[in-house]
């Protein structure tokens, strides 16, 4: 019975300690993100969309649990891991137009900048390119639903 008991206990302990701790974001934590049509610092607040002719910008400041979510996220998935700018392999499709996404991030005083490109569909770093992507989706999710983002009328600017 106590046999039991401790491989109950044993596998217990190795569940939890392979969950990544959800640490606390630092106060100089803050994030740019340029998606080619659109563009956010997490700073100001300030989201701004290309339009013909002028562009648009309003204020979508993030709250402290939105901040959370994508700090956690940020670390989880190693970002400061990721290379300064993913290449193309030199197998699988490319796509024109194509679109870079670049993420900057500050954390602890560290600038780390990464881009990505929409041109090629298989990167050198495969895994990485996918966790960036994870990483800008839930950005995009979190900032497309502040009202003011959402109130915004679509870019007009057509890509050939």
């Amino acid at each position: 019975m106590t046999y039991k008991i401790l491989i109950v206990f044993y596998f217990s302990l190795l569940a939890f300690s392979c969950v990544k701790k959800k640490t606390e974001y630092p106060k100089d934590f803050s994030f740019k993100i340029n998606e080619g049509t659109s563009e956010y610092n997490s700073i100001t607040g300030e989201y701004t969309r290309k339009y013909i002719g002028k562009d648009s910008s309003v204020n979508g400041l993030l709250n402290k649990e939105e901040l959370q979510i994508i700090y956690t996220l940020i670390e989880n998935q190693n970002f400061n891991d990721f290379p300064e700018k993913f290449e193309c392999s030199q197998y699988g499709s490319f796509t024109m137009p194509s679109f870079s996404t670049t993420l900057e991030v500050i954390v602890n005083g560290k600038l780390k900048k990464s881009i990505n490109t929409s041109y090629c569909d298989s990167k050198v770093q495969q895994k990485m390119s996918d966790r960036f992507e994870k990483i800008v989706l839930e950005i995009r999710r979190i900032l497309d639903s502040k009202k003011e983002i959402k109130n915004m009328r679509p870019c007009d600017i057509v890509f050939m």
